[in-house]
């Protein structure tokens, strides 16, 4: 309901999530404390050394180093500026003073008329075009997947939205499960699950302990995907109209990246540091949240969501902390492979490869100084990234 183009109802549902959540915010806490209070303990018994850190297991667990991802959350400071004038330029083009929270994740506004509806086979003709262009086997490969029926779209009144891929480990095969409308949010989103399934079907000659990678470089192929689909239409938009649709999902992926998802990693560092010393209250909890909110959205909301720790699940999974910065890794990680297209020629869809089938054996750091003799513990790895984000929001800029 908080991605519809109703913004009256987009409100109304805010409001009515926040209150179900807030009707619940002793037991949500409850939730969130005993979580990580059972990994600290697990921590301390674990090391009678040095203090295992938390930060130092979730790096561990994504294939980085600290020194990566502090250069990763100090680069995206500085630019956090890049995600906030995306949503100013969101709230202009809504005819809006501020976007509120309700805002954040809604579809364009339709400038006359509804936006254009794609047909199955006519996205999968296109993504595999905007594919073939730089790597011609992925093109291939996005035929093969509809071809073959392993795209599982049809919608039915029991399914409700959302799309993730999967695979067969016996057979090496992988599938896409989502509930396709022929939205270009759809389209983008059918590019994003095609590039998770070829990053799988890339490895399936290698012995499977060496398909396992890590949530970091999980979404390289996928966010390649809608990169070079999101390039391809623009490229072929024939009014302002579709260019400004297009360029809407540049913006709100800037503002999500830049500014969401930095938030959610300032909120889960201050509870983890909290919850050493005692229990959070909810109140402290919706104080914190709020915070976080405020340092990296600063004045580009009306307000911030203070009860987002309850309603936002990722911070709820037992099995796994600080599920938030591995989305902005893949996203600058995916561009700054992007950036080097015109590097290599007719060579990179091979270094391509080469780099998704690396990606379960070795670590991220290691990865990308093999492939592109680039150092990603280093500022100017994520800089050249960033400024690919500026450009692309700078062209919605113009636009609205």
């Amino acid at each position: 309901m908080l991605r519809q183009n109703d913004r009256n109802k987009r409100i109304s549902a805010y409001h009515s999530i926040r209150e179900a959540w807030t009707n619940h915010e002793e037991s949500s806490a409850a939730i969130l404390n005993a979580i990580n209070g059972w990994r600290l303990e697990n921590n301390s018994l674990r090391s009678k050394k040095r203090d295992l850190h938390y930060l130092d297991i979730s790096c561990h667990q994504s294939h980085i180093n600290r020194e990566t991802l502090n250069s990763l959350m100090g680069t995206t400071y500085e630019n956090r500026s890049v995600g906030q004038r995306a949503l100013k330029a969101m709230a202009k083009g809504m005819k809006v003073d501020k976007l509120g929270p309700w805002d954040i994740l809604a579809p364009a506004p339709m400038m006359a008329g509804e936006g254009k509806v794609y047909g199955l086979k006519e996205s999968i003709d296109l993504i595999s075009e905007a594919f073939s262009r730089l790597t011609p086997q992925m093109g291939d490969f996005a035929q093969m997947m509809y071809k073959k029926n392993w795209i599982d779209s049809r919608p039915s009144e029991f399914r409700s939205p959302g799309a993730y891929c999967t695979g067969f480990t016996n057979i090496r095969e992988p599938r896409v499960f989502m509930t396709f409308d022929g939205s270009i949010g759809n389209v983008l989103t059918l590019a994003h699950e095609i590039g998770h399934a070829y990053h799988n079907w890339v490895m399936r000659d290698m012995p499977v302990v060496s398909t396992y990678y890590a949530m970091t470089t999980a979404e390289t192929a996928s966010i390649f995907g809608e990169t070079l689909v999101r390039d391809y239409l623009f490229e072929n938009c024939k009014t302002d109209k579709d260019k400004f649709e297009i360029t809407w999902q540049d913006a709100e992926s800037a503002a999500a990246m830049l500014c969401n998802i930095p938030a959610r990693f300032e909120f889960e560092k201050q509870m983890v540091e909290k919850r050493k010393e005692a229990n959070i209250p909810a109140s402290e909890l919706k104080s914190m949240m709020n915070d976080s909110w405020k340092l990296w959205y600063e004045d580009s909301l009306s307000e911030y969501d203070d009860m987002y720790w309850a309603s936002k699940l990722h911070f709820s999974i037992s099995s796994i902390g600080f599920y938030n910065y591995p989305y902005l890794f893949g996203y600058l990680f995916s561009l700054g492979i992007y950036a080097e297209k015109d590097n290599h020629g007719d060579n990179f869809n091979e270094l391509y490869t080469n780099i998704l089938r690396d990606t379960g054996s070795m670590n991220a750091v290691d990865l990308i100084k093999k492939h592109l003799n680039k150092n990603i513990e280093e500022k100017a790895f994520w800089q050249g990234s960033l400024d690919i984000v500026e450009k692309a929001v700078s062209r919605f800029e113009g636009l609205v």
